[in-house]
Protein backbone atom coordinates (compact mmCIF):
# COMPACT_ATOMS: atom_id res chain seq x y z
CA UNK A 1 0.00 0.00 0.00
CA UNK A 2 1.30 3.46 -0.94
CA UNK A 3 1.96 6.01 1.83
CA UNK A 4 -0.81 8.54 2.47
CA UNK A 5 1.38 11.44 1.31
CA UNK A 6 2.01 9.74 -2.02
CA UNK A 7 -1.68 8.98 -2.50
CA UNK A 8 -2.48 12.63 -1.85
CA UNK A 9 0.10 13.70 -4.45
CA UNK A 10 -1.40 11.28 -6.96
CA UNK A 11 -4.89 12.55 -6.22
CA UNK A 12 -3.83 16.18 -6.67
CA UNK A 13 -2.10 15.32 -9.93
CA UNK A 14 -5.15 13.40 -11.09
CA UNK A 15 -7.40 16.39 -10.43
CA UNK A 16 -5.07 18.65 -12.38
CA UNK A 17 -4.79 16.22 -15.29
CA UNK A 18 -7.80 13.94 -15.23
CA UNK A 19 -6.76 12.25 -18.46
CA UNK A 20 -3.55 10.82 -16.98
CA UNK A 21 -3.45 7.05 -16.99
CA UNK A 22 -1.26 4.87 -14.74
CA UNK A 23 1.47 2.90 -16.50
CA UNK A 24 2.44 -0.64 -15.53
CA UNK A 25 6.11 0.07 -14.84
CA UNK A 26 8.10 -1.97 -12.32
CA UNK A 27 9.61 0.79 -10.21
CA UNK A 28 9.28 0.65 -6.39
CA UNK A 29 10.40 4.28 -5.99
CA UNK A 30 8.07 5.98 -8.53
CA UNK A 31 4.49 5.87 -9.83
CA UNK A 32 4.33 6.29 -13.64
CA UNK A 33 1.59 8.01 -15.68
CA UNK A 34 0.92 9.06 -19.27
CA UNK A 35 -1.07 12.19 -20.16
CA UNK A 36 -3.44 12.52 -23.12
CA UNK A 37 -0.57 13.57 -25.38
CA UNK A 38 1.40 10.50 -24.42
CA UNK A 39 3.94 12.32 -22.27
CA UNK A 40 5.46 10.27 -19.44
CA UNK A 41 5.19 11.60 -15.86
CA UNK A 42 6.53 10.18 -12.60
CA UNK A 43 5.63 10.76 -8.96
CA UNK A 44 8.24 9.81 -6.37
CA UNK A 45 7.22 7.22 -3.76
CA UNK A 46 8.98 7.67 -0.40
CA UNK A 47 10.65 4.47 0.86
CA UNK A 48 8.78 2.52 3.56
CA UNK A 49 9.32 3.66 7.13
CA UNK A 50 12.10 1.74 8.85
CA UNK A 51 11.28 -0.23 11.98
CA UNK A 52 14.55 -1.78 13.16
CA UNK A 53 14.69 -4.06 16.20
CA UNK A 54 18.21 -4.06 17.68
CA UNK A 55 18.90 -6.55 20.46
CA UNK A 56 21.47 -4.59 22.50
CA UNK A 57 21.90 -1.05 23.77
CA UNK A 58 25.24 -0.57 22.03
CA UNK A 59 23.67 -1.50 18.68
CA UNK A 60 20.92 1.05 19.26
CA UNK A 61 23.54 3.69 20.15
CA UNK A 62 25.45 2.93 16.93
CA UNK A 63 22.21 3.33 14.94
CA UNK A 64 21.58 6.64 16.73
CA UNK A 65 24.98 8.01 15.76
CA UNK A 66 24.48 6.86 12.15
CA UNK A 67 21.00 8.41 12.04
CA UNK A 68 22.16 11.72 13.48
CA UNK A 69 25.03 11.91 11.00
CA UNK A 70 22.49 11.47 8.19
CA UNK A 71 19.63 13.67 9.44
CA UNK A 72 20.99 15.88 12.21
CA UNK A 73 17.72 15.46 14.13
CA UNK A 74 17.76 12.02 15.80
CA UNK A 75 16.15 11.64 19.24
CA UNK A 76 15.97 8.80 21.78
CA UNK A 77 13.06 7.89 24.06
CA UNK A 78 13.33 5.71 27.18
CA UNK A 79 10.27 4.07 28.76
CA UNK A 80 9.67 0.95 30.91
CA UNK A 81 8.68 -0.96 27.76
CA UNK A 82 11.31 0.09 25.21
CA UNK A 83 14.15 2.38 24.18
CA UNK A 84 13.20 3.97 20.86
CA UNK A 85 15.35 5.85 18.36
CA UNK A 86 13.50 8.25 16.05
CA UNK A 87 15.81 8.68 13.07
CA UNK A 88 14.56 12.10 11.94
CA UNK A 89 12.32 13.92 14.40
CA UNK A 90 11.59 16.78 11.98
CA UNK A 91 10.47 14.81 8.94
CA UNK A 92 10.21 11.03 8.83
CA UNK A 93 9.20 8.70 11.63
CA UNK A 94 11.66 5.90 10.95
CA UNK A 95 12.41 4.15 14.24
CA UNK A 96 14.66 1.58 15.84
CA UNK A 97 13.09 -0.07 18.87
CA UNK A 98 14.93 -1.97 21.61
CA UNK A 99 12.22 -3.84 23.53
CA UNK A 100 12.91 -4.11 27.27
CA UNK A 101 12.17 -7.71 28.24
CA UNK A 102 10.94 -8.06 31.86
CA UNK A 103 12.95 -10.52 33.93
CA UNK A 104 11.31 -13.49 35.63
CA UNK A 105 11.86 -11.79 38.97
CA UNK A 106 10.18 -8.58 37.78
CA UNK A 107 7.19 -10.54 36.48
CA UNK A 108 6.88 -12.34 39.83
CA UNK A 109 7.08 -9.06 41.75
CA UNK A 110 4.23 -7.69 39.68
CA UNK A 111 2.07 -10.66 40.65
CA UNK A 112 3.09 -10.36 44.31
CA UNK A 113 1.80 -6.80 44.36
CA UNK A 114 -1.70 -8.29 44.16
CA UNK A 115 -1.24 -9.79 47.64
CA UNK A 116 -1.95 -13.48 47.01
CA UNK A 117 -1.44 -15.79 50.00
CA UNK A 118 0.64 -18.94 49.37
CA UNK A 119 1.11 -22.12 51.36
CA UNK A 120 4.59 -23.08 52.54
CA UNK A 121 5.51 -25.26 49.56
CA UNK A 122 4.33 -22.73 46.98
CA UNK A 123 6.03 -19.90 48.87
CA UNK A 124 9.39 -21.70 48.95
CA UNK A 125 9.05 -22.43 45.23
CA UNK A 126 8.38 -18.74 44.63
CA UNK A 127 11.49 -17.73 46.57
CA UNK A 128 13.75 -20.29 44.89
CA UNK A 129 12.59 -20.35 41.29
CA UNK A 130 10.86 -17.04 40.59
CA UNK A 131 12.72 -14.60 42.84
CA UNK A 132 16.12 -16.37 43.06
CA UNK A 133 16.22 -15.48 46.76
CA UNK A 134 19.36 -16.22 48.78
CA UNK A 135 19.63 -19.80 50.03
CA UNK A 136 19.83 -18.74 53.70
CA UNK A 137 16.51 -16.90 53.39
CA UNK A 138 14.84 -19.90 51.76
CA UNK A 139 16.21 -22.13 54.54
CA UNK A 140 14.38 -20.12 57.20
CA UNK A 141 11.04 -20.99 55.62
CA UNK A 142 12.01 -24.63 55.13
CA UNK A 143 12.67 -24.95 58.89
CA UNK A 144 9.18 -23.86 59.93
CA UNK A 145 7.40 -26.63 61.81
CA UNK A 146 3.63 -26.34 62.19
CA UNK A 147 3.13 -29.66 64.04
CA UNK A 148 2.95 -28.22 67.56
CA UNK A 149 0.73 -25.31 66.49
CA UNK A 150 -1.77 -27.76 64.97
CA UNK A 151 -1.81 -29.65 68.24
CA UNK A 152 -2.33 -26.40 70.14
CA UNK A 153 -5.21 -25.46 67.85
CA UNK A 154 -6.98 -28.69 68.76
CA UNK A 155 -6.67 -28.06 72.49
CA UNK A 156 -7.67 -24.37 72.52
CA UNK A 157 -10.90 -24.62 70.56
CA UNK A 158 -12.54 -21.46 69.15
CA UNK A 159 -11.08 -18.69 71.32
CA UNK A 160 -9.43 -16.87 68.40
CA UNK A 161 -7.42 -14.38 70.42
CA UNK A 162 -5.98 -17.05 72.70
CA UNK A 163 -5.60 -19.37 69.73
CA UNK A 164 -3.57 -16.87 67.73
CA UNK A 165 -1.18 -16.10 70.59
CA UNK A 166 -0.58 -19.71 71.47
CA UNK A 167 -0.20 -20.95 67.90
CA UNK A 168 2.31 -18.21 67.12
CA UNK A 169 4.32 -19.26 70.15
CA UNK A 170 4.28 -22.89 69.06
CA UNK A 171 5.48 -22.44 65.45
CA UNK A 172 9.12 -23.49 65.48
CA UNK A 173 11.31 -21.14 63.43
CA UNK A 174 8.77 -18.32 63.20
CA UNK A 175 10.95 -16.05 65.31
CA UNK A 176 13.71 -16.28 62.67
CA UNK A 177 11.56 -14.76 59.93
CA UNK A 178 12.08 -11.08 59.07
CA UNK A 179 9.27 -8.54 58.84
CA UNK A 180 10.71 -7.22 55.58
CA UNK A 181 12.74 -8.93 52.86
CA UNK A 182 15.34 -7.15 50.72
CA UNK A 183 15.98 -8.66 47.30
CA UNK A 184 18.48 -7.59 44.64
CA UNK A 185 16.78 -8.36 41.33
CA UNK A 186 17.33 -7.51 37.66
CA UNK A 187 14.31 -5.86 36.11
CA UNK A 188 15.17 -6.76 32.51
CA UNK A 189 16.49 -9.85 30.73
CA UNK A 190 18.23 -7.96 27.91
CA UNK A 191 21.84 -9.15 27.61
CA UNK A 192 23.45 -5.77 28.41
CA UNK A 193 20.94 -4.66 31.06
CA UNK A 194 21.85 -7.08 33.84
CA UNK A 195 21.97 -4.46 36.62
CA UNK A 196 20.20 -5.46 39.83
CA UNK A 197 18.04 -3.22 41.99
CA UNK A 198 17.02 -3.39 45.63
CA UNK A 199 13.34 -4.17 46.20
CA UNK A 200 12.05 -4.19 49.78
CA UNK A 201 9.05 -6.41 50.46
CA UNK A 202 6.77 -6.80 53.47
CA UNK A 203 6.22 -10.32 54.80
CA UNK A 204 2.99 -11.41 56.46
CA UNK A 205 2.50 -14.86 58.01
CA UNK A 206 -0.97 -16.24 58.65
CA UNK A 207 -0.24 -18.79 61.39
CA UNK A 208 -3.82 -20.04 61.50
CA UNK A 209 -3.88 -20.96 57.80
CA UNK A 210 -0.14 -21.66 57.36
CA UNK A 211 0.13 -19.15 54.51
CA UNK A 212 2.51 -16.36 53.53
CA UNK A 213 2.02 -13.05 51.75
CA UNK A 214 4.98 -11.14 50.31
CA UNK A 215 4.31 -7.70 48.80
CA UNK A 216 6.58 -4.88 47.64
CA UNK A 217 6.45 -1.89 49.96
CA UNK A 218 4.56 1.11 48.53
CA UNK A 219 6.63 2.79 45.82
CA UNK A 220 9.42 0.19 45.90
CA UNK A 221 8.80 -1.11 42.39
CA UNK A 222 8.29 2.36 40.91
CA UNK A 223 11.55 3.59 42.46
CA UNK A 224 13.45 0.61 41.11
CA UNK A 225 12.03 1.14 37.61
CA UNK A 226 12.95 4.84 37.70
CA UNK A 227 16.49 3.98 38.75
CA UNK A 228 16.74 1.36 36.00
CA UNK A 229 15.58 3.80 33.32
CA UNK A 230 17.97 6.48 34.58
CA UNK A 231 20.76 3.92 34.37
CA UNK A 232 19.78 3.04 30.78
CA UNK A 233 19.92 6.74 29.86
CA UNK A 234 23.35 7.01 31.52
CA UNK A 235 24.59 3.95 29.60
CA UNK A 236 23.36 5.52 26.36
CA UNK A 237 25.21 8.75 27.17
CA UNK A 238 28.40 6.78 27.74
CA UNK A 239 27.96 4.83 24.47
CA UNK A 240 27.19 7.97 22.46
CA UNK A 241 30.17 9.83 23.88
CA UNK A 242 30.88 13.07 22.01
CA UNK A 243 27.84 12.54 19.80
CA UNK A 244 25.47 13.05 22.74
CA UNK A 245 25.27 16.84 22.34
CA UNK A 246 23.26 16.39 19.15
CA UNK A 247 21.05 13.49 20.29
CA UNK A 248 18.58 14.33 23.09
CA UNK A 249 17.31 11.55 25.36
CA UNK A 250 13.73 11.84 26.57
CA UNK A 251 11.66 9.85 29.10
CA UNK A 252 8.46 8.45 27.64
CA UNK A 253 7.33 7.20 24.25
CA UNK A 254 7.41 8.98 20.87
Amino acid sequence: MLPVKTLEQIQETAVAAAAWKPLAVTDPRHAHFADREGNHHTVQIPPPLRDHHPETLDTLAALAVDANDATGDAVLWVSPQAVVLVRDNADRRDVARLALVPSRQAAALGVLDEGEALDQRAFIRLLRLDLAAPADLVARFRKLDWAKCDETRGHLGKDKESLGRNITAQVQGLEDLPETVDLEVPLYDNPDLAHTWLIRLALEVDVLNHTFTLRPLPGALARAVNLALANIAADLKALLGGDLANIPIYRGRP
